[in-house]
């Protein structure tokens, strides 16, 4: 016959009911001498089932070698205070301008002796707490400014305005490359905390064109290059 196993909330209510039986009975259902029988009556679980447990936690843990012990984390059930560690780790890296990888974040995780995580485990937990691994964009971030907004609103007030008055429409675009490669890839939530556009990529070489309706306006491409 296999083993049952009881989970973390079938403890947690089994906890609660026995706490709830004690507070009718105005006092402690047993002696509170007896320590391990109150476990037992309290969890739902037999006398070996807790004196193997307690085994196994005196034995991974020597008396002489603390100092030694790994603190190992689980992603599934990592308490909130843990996430919202590393969510600001993040914050503080792009406030920094540092670039924010598996690799980047794990340093920092454990100069300040979070524990120990894996790449896999710290995978897991980035998405869990609403991040994505994706090409590096500060256009949000620019674009949430109060000075751009304005500045988008006015626009499209004169737009909406001069459609209505039938005018002909000239649109401008670009696009850009770095000197030293292509937009990088980083950890980002939907926070522009996230998304701050590191230093460093160097020299920038932009294309720009315009045109309508009717196409690209001939002569109006330029290419240039900005630091």
């Amino acid at each position: 016959m296999p083993r049952r196993v009881l989970d973390v909330d079938t403890l947690i209510c089994n906890l609660h009911k026995y706490f709830i039986a004690e507070k009718n009975n105005g006092g402690p259902l047993k002696s509170v001498t007896s320590v391990q029988q109150r476990v037992c009556d309290a969890l739902e679980i037999s006398e070996s089932k807790l004196r193997s447990t307690i085994k196994n936690e005196n034995s991974e843990v020597p008396e002489n070698d603390h100092h030694h012990t790994r603190l190992l984390l689980k992603t599934n059930n990592m308490l909130e205070g843990r996430k919202f560690q590393i969510r600001n780790i993040i914050y503080q890296m792009r406030a920094n301008k540092e670039h924010v990888t598996l690799g980047t974040i794990l340093l920092k995780l454990k100069e300040r002796k979070f524990g120990d995580i894996g790449r896999t485990s710290l995978w897991q937990v980035l998405h869990n707490i609403g991040f994505k691994f994706k090409k590096e964009d500060n256009r949000k971030a620019l674009c949430e400014r109060s000075s751009v907004v304005h500045k988008r609103i006015e626009f499209l007030r004169k737009y909406n305005k001069l459609k209505e008055e039938g005018s002909t429409f000239v649109y401008l675009d670009e696009t850009w490359i770095f000197s030293k490669g292509a937009t990088k890839r980083i950890w980002q939530d939907d926070n522009i905390k996230s998304i701050k556009h590191a230093s460093g990529e160097g020299k920038r070489h932009i294309i720009l064109h315009a045109g309508g309706k009717t196409g690209f306006i001939e002569g109006a491409d330029l290419i240039f290059s900005s630091t």
